[in-house]
């Protein structure tokens, strides 16, 4: 059975200057995940500080062939590789 591994990244976002509605951080629930070739799990992301205004995360696969990851944060295993899903925040 093949497998794919993915490394989830714990983003880490930097602002010039720290008001309590900037995002300062994003972490992940799980450093990595293997999976099955059309297996799927759920990665979560906290958005820290608690006090930011927008929360809302945007997802992205850094190689979309090896497996996708939704807007919810569903990984689903396309293919066998390795590969990084990026939490990240939309632009303002």
């Amino acid at each position: 059975m093949k497998h794919v591994k993915i490394l989830a990244a714990l983003a880490l976002l930097l602002a010039v200057s720290c008001s309590k509605d900037e995002v300062t951080d994003i972490t992940l629930d799980k450093t990595t995940l293997t999976l099955s070739v059309g297996a799927t799990d759920t990665l979560r992301a906290t958005v820290s500080p608690g006090s930011a205004a927008n929360k809302t995360v945007k997802w992205s696969s850094s190689m979309p062939a090896i497996a996708d990851v939704d807007n919810n944060g569903v990984v689903t295993a396309i293919a066998e590789g390795l590969l990084l899903p990026l939490p990240s925040l939309p632009a303002a």
